[in-house]
């Protein structure tokens, strides 16, 4: 091979895995306006499903993406960490890392998540959602079951749509419990390519966080 050759290999190479790289983090459309676990930050949990196999039990799907960090985790959740699957979800390879269909009628995911056990009274959560182009993203989360479970409430979610494919969602949770559980909702015939969750222990209901969040939703 002569120089020249070898030089654009080198250059074809690099640019493939610039690009696997940026692939990996595309869906990770408005990051958390805090540092993520690993920077570190002992009061952040950060849990990212891309759902890249279909799931031998559509009840217990593991976090499957690079950004996940449980390490601050409390290790209460009583199934672990897992997102479940509605039955009518149907696997498919999608844009080429998977997604889950639902076909036929409405579905949801599931998410039961750790928490960082600490002295903070609440946990504040920033979810995003990446789906079908234009597809109403809901969520539950689950209020009556969480106050039974762990003696926690939710306030009323924001759903905020950033771009076609991503929705952002974001709550409280008072007093800061040990984990939680939620379901994100899809409509019928609409899928669910990735969710990715980031959880923080703040000393209130932080219009600072909520604030940050929508600047920088306004600034994209």
């Amino acid at each position: 091979m002569s120089q020249s050759r070898r030089i654009i290999a080198v250059l074809l190479a690099t640019a493939c895995v610039s690009a696997f790289g940026a692939a990996v983090l595309a869906d990770d459309v408005l990051p958390p306006p805090w540092d993520r676990p690993g920077t570190p930050n002992p009061q952040a949990i950060t849990a990212e499903w891309e759902f890249a196999t279909p799931a031998a039990v559509l009840s217990s799907i593991a976090p499957d993406g690079p950004l996940t960090d449980l390490t601050f985790g409390s290790g209460l959740a009583p199934g672990g960490n897992f997102a479940s699957v509605s039955p009518s979800g149907v696997w498919g390879i999608g844009d080429g890392d998977g997604e889950w269909t639902f076909v036929g009628s409405p579905g949801s995911v599931h998410i039961e998540l750790d928490n960082v056990l600490d002295s903070e009274p609440v946990k504040h959560l920033h979810v995003q959602v990446t789906h079908s182009p234009f597809a109403l993203i809901g969520v539950d989360p689950l209020g009556a079951f969480n106050f039974v479970a762990t003696g926690s409430s939710p306030d009323i979610p924001i759903i905020m749509p950033l771009d076609p494919t991503t929705t952002l969602i974001t709550w409280n949770m008072f007093p800061n419990p040990p984990w939680e559980e939620f379901d994100i909702l899809i409509p019928e015939d609409e899928s669910v390519d990735q969710i990715l969750v980031d959880t923080i222990s703040i000393p209130e209901p932080s219009s600072t966080v909520l604030g940050a969040v929508a600047l920088a939703s306004l600034a994209m």
